[in-house]
């Protein structure tokens, strides 16, 4: 049973969030092109952290160069074959927060 306040990881789609309309920190559109930038080149390497109701409490730039180069998608095949080597490796894949009714590839059944 998950903990009160206990952070988590889940994947949420860019358009549900909302800015905090009380965040003080601004960023050029210099900066967003560079964080953009650097997500498409090195990946998600700090998630935006969100509230209860998707409110944007950290990652504003994050979020603005996501939905600037729309960043949001996954590469199907990389996913696929991660996916597959922990499953092989004997990982539980719930604990990706992905069901298999959310993905379209196929993990090999267990030989009984």
């Amino acid at each position: 049973m998950p903990q009160p306040n206990h952070p988590k990881i889940e994947l949420v789609s860019i358009a549900s969030l909302t800015p905090n309309p009380r965040n003080a920190r601004t960023h050029t559109d210099k900066q967003i092109s560079q964080i953009a930038a650097s997500i498409e080149q090195f990946g998600w390497l700090v998630p935006i952290i969100i509230d209860d109701n998707n409110m944007i409490a950290a990652g504003h730039g994050r979020w603005l160069a996501a939905k600037l180069k729309k960043l949001s998608g996954w590469d199907d095949a990389i996913l696929a074959d991660e996916l597959s080597i922990l499953f092989e490796d004997g990982y539980n894949l719930d604990i990706t927060g992905f069901s298999t009714s959310d993905l379209d590839f196929s993990v090999p059944e267990e030989v009984v």
